[in-house]
């Protein structure tokens, strides 16, 4: 239900035609939306009886959960006019819900007996997860009136987005 929340403040913000904060609410409202169809695959693996499977949608869902709150500063500094800010914290929402995607194809891949290619999507998924602190980091940054500082890290955040897009390609 939480999601509903977030897809509603995206239509009010739509309707004020503010495109971007709109864009990250409705962000923030699709990751609760797969966290919780992931924690169904949780639920289906457990049933037929693979408890490590489920602890890995489990995992999944976690960060899909993860990337909310990060969403959700983006829309609140768009709202304030904090460009910097919104393009940093989404990049942080984005980070963990990449690395929710590559952990999802890992899992499948596993599941089906490539254990070459989970590993690749386990990598690629790390360094998405890496890549949060550098946008975190940037964000507060920009927020602090640092704009260069707030410029390298989020530049080491797209780098390591970079890096893991090569890894799960």
């Amino acid at each position: 239900m939480r999601s509903v929340e977030f897809y509603t403040q995206a239509a009010r913000a739509c309707k004020e035609g503010k495109e971007d904060e709109s864009k990250n609410w409705n962000f923030a409202g699709n990751a609760f939306y797969y966290a919780a169809e992931n924690l169904e695959k949780a639920i289906e693996a457990e049933i037929e009886g693979k408890p490590l499977v489920a602890l890995k949608w489990r995992e999944v869902a976690d960060q899909q959960a993860s990337s909310v709150e990060y969403f959700t500063k983006a829309a609140r500094a768009d709202a304030l006019g904090k460009k910097d800010g919104v393009i940093s914290w989404n990049g942080a929402g984005n980070g963990f819900y990449n690395a929710a995607l590559k952990l999802g194809k890992a899992i499948e891949a596993e599941v089906a007996g490539k254990s070459a290619v989970a590993q690749k999507y386990r990598e690629a998924a790390k360094q998405y997860k890496r890549s949060v602190e550098y946008y975190v980091q940037a964000a507060k940054a920009y927020e602090a009136g640092k704009e260069e500082e707030g410029y390298r890290c989020h530049n080491a955040g797209l780098d390591l987005c970079k890096a893991a897009e090569n890894l799960a390609s």
